[in-house]
């Protein structure tokens, strides 16, 4: 609690009229400098405040093999050395800055640091840590530095570059930004839960990268220090939240053909599978049409399995696979107010049985309950049929009929051998459920043993007995177009072409409900949350709505968003001087180190704007200063007064980084 005096301070300061401004970060631009106010004059303006001036210019050989190494990450030649210490002039010198920048050597060095912020790996991490293919990313990252590809289109393309018009091939690569994180491939790893840890990682390291905040503090509650509220945070969330990619698998991928004629090929195949899926698609619907499609959000499996609920209303069994299990399911019918059949789809796509198995359901039990009981009432069946019952007896098998569920007398549902194709069966309750806000409870019983359980399915509801069969009691359960379109889509997938391929996002046909999770915790989501970005840093963006990722991508770099673009020029600094200008480079917060030079991060962020935030003209401008090219060698005055170099009056040698070390040898 502050003390009386201290509250008495702040009243008066309030009673006097007190003006509140916004932290330096979160502020405009602040007004045009002159041109007089043109960086070494900003930085000679800084030291004669202290009585000190800049040092003398490095010596030619110390300069140009500071200019190579900062610029390529390689040492010049003795030849190039020698021609430079024969002539040591700004234009000879300014020659060799524009030359190193043209270089793909600048390229692949300066990726390295964006792949570090990025968090690039060759694998997944973890404990199995597997391999992953991500390499053509990284390359694409190593050519767009070399070729200068402006900030904006850089950070577009990489947060959104799926969502842009007919995305190309290039534009949909650069996404492997954010496919970096890790994959939980171990096998007791929770899809959900690991997926939400990647989305987690995104928004922490977009806030890093790009806003050079802590957001990753309001995960748990609001911000302590920073205007980042609990609620904001999950609308940074909800950006990141709809795309495909789950938690311990690695895909979506895409080709990344060499050379035209494996473009030719994976164009043609990837036009072959998209009509392949649709085509499957409908036929899938056409076989359940006239059921309503079931997919409440409570649904779990007895013993360790999670069930993933898919887009097409289905759900895939991921994680554990244990001897038995039984998965329970309940919620709200919408769509539908009475129930007296029950349509169960057993899909090929993503198993009938776990692991290319049988399966055998031993029973289904159908309950519901209103609004505030707590008791679940049981319906029983009155019948079931499917398109296929195992019986292997003459084999040395058993008979497994559908019926033998609703009689309770029989060991249950399989379909071995009949296991590359989808199956079904309808139940018919003893008496229709009028729901009436009523909730439906769905118990799926796999006790059979030996991991004899389902893979994936999906269900349906309809008010009448038997379903739409009732009308037409010849129609197929499962029909032949269903099952045709199932092995034409199987084999065009099994015919993907061999070539490379690099993990990239892909936004879902439907978005994900965003709910805030109390204290951080998945477990406990309450309300909904919808996109946004927080209302502190968008003093620029007035009324326009920011809902997609694509959106947040142009609205990081609008030019107007000053936070963004100190940032980023404060990093590239860092990489020339060892040190930022505000040396918290992630955080620019209310707890981060202010800029030890505010007007010269202001002018540089500026003149990087005016200059369509082209990395290599930033980084021209700060190799050509005079700032860039003093000595390393101060003398007794400077490190007395500077003795960090943190006011610019010589420049501090720093140690060469391991790749930088390497490299040099090897040349």
């Amino acid at each position: 609690a502050l003390r009386e005096d201290e509250v008495d301070v702040l009243r008066r300061w309030i009673e006097s009229g007190a003006e509140w401004e916004p932290h330096w970060a979160y502020a405009p631009f602040s007004k045009e400098t002159t041109e007089a106010e043109i960086f070494d004059g900003l930085v000679e303006s800084a030291l004669a405040s202290v009585d000190l001036q800049q040092s003398p210019e490095a010596a030619p050989r110390d300069l140009l093999r500071r200019l190579f190494l900062d610029v390529t990450g390689l040492p010049p030649s003795g030849a190039e050395l020698a021609a430079f210490d024969a002539d040591p002039s700004e234009a000879a010198y300014a020659a060799h800055v524009d030359r190193l920048l043209a270089t793909t050597e600048f390229g692949e060095h300066w990726a390295r640091h964006w792949l570090d912020l990025a968090r690039y790996a060759d694998s997944h991490g973890y404990t199995i840590d597997g391999g992953r293919s991500i390499w053509p990313w990284r390359d694409w990252v190593v050519a767009a530095i070399a070729a200068d590809v402006p900030f904006d289109e850089f950070t577009i393309l990489q947060l959104a570059g799926d969502l842009l018009p007919d995305a190309t091939r290039d534009q949909i690569l650069a996404t492997g930004f954010h496919r970096n994180t890790q994959v939980n491939q171990e096998g007791g790893a929770k899809d959900e839960e690991n997926r939400i840890n990647a989305v987690i990682d995104r928004v922490a390291t977009t806030g890093s990268v790009w806003l050079g905040s802590s957001v990753a503090c309001a995960q748990c509650h609001t911000h302590k220090f920073d205007p980042i509220t609990h609620t904001e945070y999950y609308g940074l969330f909800a950006f990141f939240n709809s795309t495909e990619d789950g938690g311990v698998s690695a895909e979506p991928s895409l080709l990344v053909p060499k050379n035209r004629e494996e473009e030719r090929r994976a164009g043609e195949w990837e036009e072959r599978l998209a009509k392949a899926e649709a085509a499957y698609r409908s036929a899938w619907d056409a076989a359940s049409s006239g059921w309503t499609i079931w997919q409440p959000e409570w649904a779990t499996g007895s013993n360790g399995p999670e069930l993933r609920p898919e887009i097409s209303g289905a759900y895939r069994v991921l994680g554990q696979s244990p001897v038995f299990s039984t998965y329970v399911l309940e919620g709200s019918t919408p769509g539908i107010d009475r129930v007296q059949s029950l349509r169960l789809e057993v899909l090929r796509d993503g198993g009938l049985g776990r692991y290319g198995k049988n399966f055998v359901l031993q029973n289904v039990r159908v309950s519901s309950r209103g609004k505030g009981e707590a008791e679940w009432v049981e319906h029983g069946l009155a019948s079931a049929r499917s398109d296929y019952d195992q019986d292997t007896t003459a084999t040395g098998g058993g008979a497994y009929p559908v019926a033998s569920i609703a009689s309770g007398e029989g060991p249950g549902w399989a379909v071995s051998p009949s296991l590359n194709q989808p199956h079904a069966a309808e139940f018919t309750l003893d008496e229709a459920i009028e729901l009436d806000g009523r909730e439906l409870r769905l118990e799926l019983v796999q006790e059979f043993g030996a991991q004899h359980t389902i893979g994936a399915f999906r269900l349906g509801l309809a008010a009448g007995a038997a379903g739409p069969a009732a009308s037409a009691p010849d129609r197929s359960i499962v029909t032949k177009e269903w099952v045709d379109a199932w092995h034409a889509l199987k084999a065009v997938r099994d015919e993907r072409p061999r070539m490379p391929s690099s993990l990239v996002l892909r936004e879902r046909s439907e978005a994900r409900v965003t709910r805030r999770f109390e204290r951080g915790s998945f477990l406990d989501q309450r309300e909904p949350v919808a996109p946004g970005v927080p209302a502190a840093l968008n003093h620029f963006g007035g009324d326009e709505p920011v809902s997609t990722r694509l959106e947040l991508a142009r609205w990081l770099v609008d030019p107007e968003n000053a936070l963004v673009h100190r940032v980023t020029v404060n990093r590239w600094w860092q990489q020339l001087f060892g040190t930022g200008l505000v040396p918290t480079e992630n955080d620019f917060g209310l707890r981060g180190a202010p800029p030890s030079h505010p007007e010269l991060l202001e002018w540089l962020a500026r003149d990087y704007v005016e200059h369509g935030m082209s990395r290599r003209h930033t980084l021209r401008t700060m190799l050509l200063s005079r700032t860039y090219r003093q000595s390393s060698e101060p003398d007794a005055e400077r490190l007395e007064l500077d003795p960090n170099g943190t006011r610019l009056s010589w420049h501090v040698p720093r140690r060469l980084s391991g790749e930088v070390l390497r490299d040099s040898m090897l040349k």
